[in-house]
This record gives structure tokens, sequence and C-alpha cells, in this order.
């Protein structure tokens, strides 16, 4: 019986929490603010989800936890805020800055829309494709790859055209090597 009112006390406050800071991120964005990418290593990820985990899971902490957001949410919301600002996470950008990050942000979108439909194209798998479709992309990939080997065959092609042109006019001649395993 005790389990279950954890367990169900628990649940409620972890959700109201969530909700929350979900609420608090929207307003934070629809307010104008912009997060720093902070790029964490995976022991740290591991660190902070466990110590949020344990105090979300200490009975009575949980309980009133949830309660404080639920009553005086804005006061919680404008202290977090204020954190945030302080430690530096999140930045009011100016207009210059809006303008760069602008023109940045479009060039990731069209290449990573390049990308993205590229590997679409490829991506299709070639059990999926009709004859038509895998000839076609047989050709393609038959050109990049003549093409990508085109200047190491040149320049051996110089080194060697008197050679190849010999042996272009003459019959193919078989030769025997001295292999000791062979009999």
């Amino acid at each position: 019986m005790l389990l279950n009112i954890y367990l169900g006390t628990t649940a409620i406050s972890w959700s109201i929490v969530f909700l929350f800071c979900a609420a608090c991120d929207k307003k934070l964005k629809r307010e104008g603010y912009k997060y720093i990418k902070e790029k964490k290593s995976i022991p740290e990820k591991i660190v902070s989800f466990t110590l949020r985990a344990f105090k979300g899971f200490v009975p009575v902490y949980n309980i009133l936890n949830a309660i404080t957001v639920l009553l005086i949410g804005d006061k919680v919301y404008k202290y977090m805020e204020d954190k945030l600002l302080q430690q530096g996470d999140i930045y009011m950008p100016t207009e210059e800055m809006s303008s760069m990050e602008d023109e940045f942000s479009s060039r990731e979108e069209t290449k990573t829309y390049t990308e993205s439909t590229e590997k679409e194209r490829t991506e299709k798998k070639y059990a999926e494709m009709t004859l038509e479709e895998k000839l076609a992309y047989l050709e393609r990939e038959k050109a990049r790859l003549i093409s990508q080997s085109m200047p190491i065959v040149a320049q051996s092609s110089e080194e060697n055209s008197e050679e190849k042109l010999v042996q272009d006019q003459k019959e193919p001649v078989l030769r025997k090597t001295m292999n000791p395993k062979r009999k």
C-alpha cells in the first residue's frame, strides 16, 4: 500500500516538474533568449542525470518540489532565468548577432537540405529499385569511381604508353613462373 502511494506521488511530481521545465523552456525561447550549445561528455551527462533522478526519488523532496512549482511557479521561473543568465547558459542576442545567426542557420539549412536529399536519392534500397533504376545507379557509381581514379590512371598511362602499345599489338603471352609448390 505504501509502495503504491510512493510510486504514485513520485510519478505525479515528476510529471509536474517535467511539464514546468518544458513550459519554462518555451517561455525563454518566446522571450528571445538563445541557449548556448554545450557539449558535455558522457560521464558528465550520467552524473547530472543520476543527481536529478536521486533528488526526484526522495519521497518528501519530490512532493515539496512539485508543490513549490505549482504555488509559486512565476518566482521559480524568474529565479531560473536569472541563474541561467549568471551561469552563461542563455543569452539575449543583439540585432547584429541575430543577423549573423540567421545567415549561418540559412547556410546550415541549405547544406542539411542538400545532404538529406542526396541521402534520400542514394539511400533507396537496392532491392526496392526497378531494373532501370538499378542500371542508372550502377552507371552513376561507375562514372564516379572512374572519375576518381582517372588521375592515377593518367599518370601511369603516360609513363608506360610505349609498353602498352607493344602489348596491344601482340597476342597474350603466358609466362612460366618458378614456383616450387607448383608441380
